[in-house]
Formats: structure tokens, C-alpha cells, sequence
């Protein structure tokens, strides 16, 4: 078997990010959950919306913009998984 090395990162997410990422995550699932029509593009749309309000995806750097981008990745995949669990639930 081949040894295949994972390159480090440049740098781990930070703290901050991190808090922001699970307050959003439970603001999302928070509206999903009073509104149960809330569509994955609802919330790409929303995000992107949000970041453009607060002047990240305008102005800001890359690196912001992929901080963005793995955020409404992690939102995706949240709602993907909460949509699973909601039909494997039965309800």
C-alpha cells in the first residue's frame, strides 16, 4: 500500500470562524424549522446575500471569500444531512 501525504494547510480555521460557522448553522436550522420549505439555494442565496451586505464577498480578500465558501459548504451539507434525517424519520 502507497503512503500518500496530505499537504498541511496554510493555516487552521480560526476561533472566530469557527463561532461564526455554528451560529449561522443554528440560525439556519433554526428558520428551516419554521419554515420547512426552505430550500439548499434558499440558503446559498441567502448566504450569499449576507456576505455581500457585510462587504466580504465585495471587498474582501480571498482568503474571506474561501471562508465563505467553506461556510455555506458546511451549510449545504448540514441541510442536506437535516433533510436525510427528517425523511429517514419519518416525519
Amino acid at each position: 500500500m502507497a503512503f500518500v501525504p496530505v499537504p498541511p494547510t496554510d493555516r487552521e480555521v480560526s476561533i472566530r470562524a469557527r463561532d461564526l460557522s455554528q451560529r449561522l448553522t443554528q440560525a439556519i436550522r433554526e428558520f428551516q424549522q419554521n419554515h420547512p420549505g426552505t430550500t439548499s439555494e434558499d440558503v446559498r442565496q441567502a448566504v450569499r446575500m449576507a456576505a455581500e451586505g457585510s462587504g466580504v464577498s465585495r471587498g474582501g480578500t480571498g482568503q474571506q471569500r474561501a471562508a465563505i465558501a467553506v461556510v455555506l459548504g458546511i451549510f449545504v451539507a448540514g441541510l442536506g444531512a437535516f433533510a436525510f434525517l427528517q425523511r429517514a424519520g419519518g416525519g
